[in-house]
């Protein structure tokens, strides 16, 4: 009987089916999606500022004048010393000198010098290098005679200066190469008769 007020006798109630279910708005997924790329972009972009930052940048540490030659001889040896001179920086060095100094009592032959070779007339020589380009080597020789006690050591000395990319000053950068004179030859004498009889 409709209206008796019995149990069930009004309209069926909705079944539970749980909490209601809370969509993303689409334009905020379109937003957290860019903020995402553009956050990965910015990452990737400094890393690639830092590595091309850290190949521009130039360090004495990447010049390199490397003098190599013998570790010992007898007095009145003829020495030659090998001056490697190497850019490892990306730019390149400008109006590069080497300038060699000669171990003290040292006898530099008088001939064989190239043009680009200055003779200083005080131990020391020149060579007019010129520009060095990124992971360019130059090697130069430089020989004289050596005199000097036993157990002295004679050092020779490579001097590169040069004016760095990006910056208005010279710089040097020096190497070096000690010798020790092992021995010292004996002058014999000996008197003999002009003719000897047979």
């Amino acid at each position: 009987i409709a209206g008796s007020g019995l149990p069930g006798s009004e309209g069926a109630q909705p079944e539970w089916t749980g909490p209601p279910k809370v969509g993303m708005d689409p334009r905020t997924k379109k937003w957290l999606l860019g903020g995402v790329i553009a956050f990965v972009v910015l990452i990737v972009a400094a890393i690639g500022v830092g590595v091309y930052l850290n190949a521009r940048s130039f360090t004495m540490d990447r010049v390199v004048v490397e003098v190599t030659g013998p570790e010992e001889i007898n007095s009145g040896s003829i020495v030659e010393w090998r001056v490697l001179v190497e850019n490892r920086n990306s730019g390149t060095l400008k109006g590069a000198q080497l300038d060699f100094s000669f171990p003290q009592g040292a006898l530099q032959p008088s001939q064989g010098l190239t043009s680009s070779q200055l003779d200083q007339g005080s131990g020391a020589s020149r060579e007019l290098i010129g520009d060095i380009a990124p992971r360019q080597s130059v090697e130069r020789t430089f020989r004289a005679r050596v005199i000097g006690a036993k157990e002295d050591v004679k050092v020779g000395t490579a001097v590169l200066s040069f004016t760095p990319p990006g910056i208005n000053a010279r710089r040097e950068k020096q190497g070096t190469l000690s010798t020790r004179i092992a021995s010292v030859p004996i002058a014999l004498t000996v008197n003999a008769p002009n003719q000897v009889l047979s």
